[in-house]
């Protein structure tokens, strides 16, 4: 007698994981199977943070390999990890790929949805985390890029425009100390314009954006802003003399004091070096690719005769990385300064460059 899917046993899940497979893969080829209707969970497929509401909304998949709806009730083979497993989610699957809502409490434990023995990744539902999750795309903001991604500290206030979607009348933050943020305007659904301006002395690096919806949705992209150290001021040539203008009447001549007695001369002193009159120009090296795993090591170097006194970095190409970190920032050698970065989530045409302060 074939066992119902409410008593089931265990045994079959393993069988179904051992398939699937094979599943899928008639599935794409068009070709009937014969195991009958397969309906499997997909994992998360967004999370939409409210944060003036203090929960999460997320939306689970699932796929249907045969051409008619299956049945699944809660159970068994349809429930969630941590209890309680029956938790409203659907009991009929119609055929291909769905989904279903469920909105947990911000804070909760990483919540997973189990459907014939296949779970995916758990939702991270941690306060922390929440506004970094990728957002549904009919809820609330998203982020897609900043430009410029950088700014210095103690240059003053610096336009940045934040690009996206559902951006229109949010308010933005920024990570971390010494950076202050002002919204220029209500924006649009895809452009939200700010000034940031970056204090004196703040610490260097990546921070994070958050930008909060009107309704109380909120959505951040990590270290997508690089705070830098302002680069020292460039001293240049002197300018030609000006004309010399006319002389002055002479003034009158005071009495004349008495004259002391002369002193004895001493024996002449030794003779100082020359000075000599230095200049700090910059230099940058050439644009770096990123590697598989995220990281790479960019140089800049100072022409002959010139020595390395400062450096600095920047990340070009478009789109924000998930989180920068950077591994070194230092000399390399008396004339020379070497940066080393390990990015998540960075794209093909990201680039590190180094850059590199000379005193020649």
């Amino acid at each position: 007698m074939t066992a119902s899917r409410g008593d089931r046993p265990w045994a079959r899940r393993g069988l179904l994981l051992l398939a699937l497979p094979a599943l899928l893969a008639a599935a794409a080829l068009g070709a009937p199977t014969t195991a009958g209707a397969v309906t499997y969970g997909t994992g998360v497929l967004c999370t939409t943070y409210h944060a003036r509401a203090g929960s999460a909304t997320i939306r689970f998949g699932y796929r249907n390999l045969s051409s008619a709806i299956e049945s699944i009730a809660p159970g068994d083979d349809n429930y969630f990890v941590p209890p309680p497993p029956d938790s409203g989610q659907p009991n009929q699957f119609i055929p291909g790929n769905g989904s279903f809502d469920l909105t947990r409490a911000a804070g909760s434990p990483p919540l997973s949805w189990v459907l014939e023995g296949v779970g995916g990744e758990p939702a991270d539902l941690a306060v922390a985390d929440l506004p970094f999750e990728r957002p549904c795309p009919e809820r609330g903001p998203s982020i897609s890029g900043l430009t410029p991604p950088d700014v210095a500290t103690g240059a003053g206030p610096r336009p940045v425009a934040i690009f996206g979607q559902g951006l229109a009348g949010g308010t933005v933050g920024v990570s971390g100390e010494g950076v202050a943020v002002t919204t220029a305007g209500t924006g649009t659904e895809q452009r939200l314009d700010v000034t940031v301006t970056v204090a004196p002395g703040a610490t260097t690096g990546p921070r994070d954006v958050l930008v909060i919806a009107p309704n109380g949705d909120e959505v951040g992209c990590r270290g997508c802003l690089m705070v830098e150290a302002e680069p020292p001021p460039v001293i240049g040539p002197p300018g030609p003399a000006g004309e010399r203008g006319p002389t002055g009447p002479a003034g009158e001549r005071g009495p004349a004091g008495e004259r002391g007695p002369a002193g004895e001369r001493g024996p002449p002193g030794p003779r100082g070096p020359a000075g000599t009159a230095g200049r700090i120009f910059h230099a940058t090296g050439a644009p770096v690719p990123l590697g598989a795993d995220g990281s790479a090591t960019a140089v800049a170097r100072c022409p002959a005769g010139s020595t390395a006194i400062a450096g600095g970095y920047a990340l070009r190409g478009k789109g924000a990385v998930r989180s920068l970190a950077v591994l070194t920032d230092q000399h390399r050698g008396a004339d020379a300064w070497a940066v080393t970065v390990s990015a998540r989530g960075a794209k093909p045409s990201h680039r590190l460059v180094a850059s590199v302060s000379c005193l020649g």
